[in-house]
């Protein structure tokens, strides 16, 4: 009999503006759809969207991919229609994928504490949102929120989980050192790691991609900060949606000031199936986020043979070692200017090493046997690596 898994996200399929955890749980349910029993609750619209999916029945459960799915309106959000959809699922297993979600979490969590939600074990998948760059955004609502929750108990006998160790430290840092935590990478796409055919980089010139939402935490303004004074010429394209307006304006005016070598340019939103062939087409995938807990897009860059710059603030490290890379501590600006200038004079043959290297790291990383092992063992209600 199957374990079945009762999944709360503010996001999913047919949605893709809310980006990783919206990949992490579709390649979870692909992988795993046929040995676990998915039911997935989530919005019945995108992130940012005023309207719902055309065609979205709110009163049932619709087959999507290997799970089913439940897509529900703003008024069956609220906290007793909510109760009555969760225990109809009748799942051994509750698997929250945010910490701050207000309806897919901390309502779910409030419920259980009252002991509405007895018997169920109840997974937290923070995606990120422990790092200190992402909990330095909202400082004060957050601190507050989570002094609370730990005051009335919300998180007694929950299971974490952590995509890396640097996250485990992280979740161990703010909720407890004593928090059971499991280290259970996200699972990549791994039927798309076929990689595209990179074009030749030519010395004295950089083609950089910046892909991923526009919001403080990824970002953007200090990529476009650290582009000034660099000698070459240099095309930086933005893809993603606006998450932020007020953000993003301030984008667009620190992105005026550059000078004329430097070519600044939105790009609009990418779909998922373009992702991979829009990064093949630049020389650097570049993301100095302040924190992600694996970093999808990061990922499909390296598959489609980009080298990468990024922050130490993700899953993915030791990137020089590797020569695919590049991941550089956010108070050490001159070394990220730095390195780019060190790509802008790259010759064709040694880019090519770093694109070669990426490919065949991210096939490697893609066929590691342990990545659905630990993720087949969590969602049996076990814990790896506590």
């Amino acid at each position: 009999m199957k374990n079945k898994v009762l999944v709360l996200a503010d996001y999913y399929l047919p949605g893709f503006k809310a980006g990783g955890p919206i990949r992490s749980l579709e390649n979870i349910t692909q992988y795993l759809g046929e040995e676990i029993d998915f039911t997935i609750l989530t919005n019945d619209r995108d992130y940012g969207d005023k309207q719902a999916y055309p065609g979205i029945d709110t009163q049932a459960l619709q087959k999507v991919g290997a799970s089913k799915v439940r897509y529900l309106s703003k008024r069956q959000r609220r906290i007793f229609s909510m109760l009555k959809i969760i225990r109809s699922c009748n799942a051994n297993v509750i698997y929250l994928n945010s910490v701050f979600s207000f309806f897919y979490t901390i309502q779910v969590l409030l419920l259980r504490r009252i002991g509405c939600l007895k018997g169920v074990k109840i997974i937290i998948a923070p995606r990120g949102e422990f790092s200190e760059g992402a909990l330095n955004i909202k400082k004060a609502k957050k601190k507050i929120f989570l002094l609370m929750s730990k005051i009335f108990g919300f998180y007694k006998e929950a299971l974490w989980q952590a995509s890396s160790y640097h996250e485990q430290q992280d979740i161990r840092r703010v909720i407890n050192r004593n928090a059971i935590v499991a280290v259970v990478p996200n699972i990549p796409n791994i039927d798309k790691s076929q990689p595209m055919m990179p074009q030749d980089k030519n010395p004295g010139a950089l083609n950089i991609v910046f892909l991923s939402r526009i919001s403080r935490k990824k970002n953007l303004l200090f990529a476009i900060e650290s582009l000034k004074n660099l000698r070459g010429q240099v095309n930086f394209h933005v893809y993603g949606p606006l998450e932020d307006q007020e953000y993003w304006r301030r984008c667009l005016s620190a992105a005026e000031n550059l000078p004329a070598n430097i070519h600044f340019s939105y790009k609009g939103v990418v779909t998922p199936p373009s992702i991979q062939e829009t990064l093949s087409q630049y020389d650097l995938f570049y993301l100095p986020t302040f924190g992600e807990n694996f970093g999808h897009v990061v990922f499909e860059a390296i598959s489609s043979g980009c080298p990468i710059l990024i922050s130490d603030t993700t899953p993915w490290r030791d990137l020089e070692k590797l020569g695919i890379g590049w991941d550089v501590d956010l108070q050490e600006g001159d070394r990220f200017h730095a390195i780019l200038q060190d790509l802008i004079d790259m010759p064709k043959e040694t880019h090519q090493q770093y694109v070669k290297n990426a490919i065949n790291y991210a096939l490697q990383y893609a066929n590691d046997p342990h990545i659905l092992r630990a993720n087949r063992v969590l969602f049996q209600g076990e814990c790896v690596n506590a």
